[in-house]
């Protein structure tokens, strides 16, 4: 059994080989938020993916390789997980923190989606710019979706997790690997935005029926 250990400027990864069978026992990427994890506590394979996803990436690669590591080991390890580890390879691949801690993805839908329900609510009420804003922005709370990761996680796990497996299992270099993951995490991004504007909307359309709305509408418009 062989201990290797790959130190960069901010990241450090303790591996060990066995044979054919490699595993990463500890490590950290500080990458402006600092990931650490030991066996059983973290998962290899997120912090192997959050490693790609970083500027690191290619520093990492080549030590990766120098130290007699193959590619073949890497894909192992990212196919080596449990039930519940799959859950962290897909919060990575979903938007990591930047989605679902920082909201970034949703912050902007939001804007782009409230500017069409403005416009929306000028046409079918006569309204000026200003005063259908000025609802978007009051019904807002009980319009937008409240789902987090775990919602689209229940719904959408086995869907990911087959398309997760299959991305890597394909990948037959580096340069492959790389691409088919970003692909990949833009798919499933694409497919969590299309689900909370959907969601939005149709949330949207049953409240303008209801009388808290009429109410709002009506204030609003008698504003001068």
């Amino acid at each position: 059994m062989e201990r290797i250990d790959i130190c960069l400027d901010r990241i450090d990864c303790e591996i060990v080989k066995d044979k054919d069978k490699v595993f990463i026992l500890r490590g950290i990427l500080d990458n402006g938020i600092n990931w650490r994890f030991i066996w059983g506590d973290e998962l290899p394979q997120s912090f192997l993916l959050r490693i790609i996803n970083s500027s690191l990436w290619n520093e990492f690669k080549r030590k990766w390789e120098g130290k007699g590591l193959t590619f073949d080991n890497f894909k192992k390890i990212l196919l080596n997980y449990n039930n519940e580890q799959i859950e962290s390879v897909l919060y990575v691949l979903s938007g990591d923190n930047r989605l679902w801690y920082f909201g970034e993805g949703f912050q902007f839908e939001s804007d782009y989606i409230s500017e069409f329900l403005a416009d929306d609510l000028q046409e079918k009420f006569g309204l000026d710019y200003d005063k259908a804003k000025n609802i978007i922005n009051e019904i807002w709370f009980d319009i937008e979706s409240d789902k987090d990761f775990n919602d689209y996680y229940n719904k959408y796990k086995k869907e990911w997790e087959g398309l997760y497996k299959e991305t890597v299992n394909s990948a037959s270099n580096w340069k492959e690997l790389e691409t088919n993951l970003q692909e990949l995490s833009n798919e499933i991004y694409e497919q969590i935005m299309e689900d909370y504007r959907g969601e939005i909307l149709n949330n949207f359309y049953k409240f303008i029926e209801t009388d808290d709305f009429k109410e709002i509408l009506k204030t609003e418009m008698e504003e001068v």
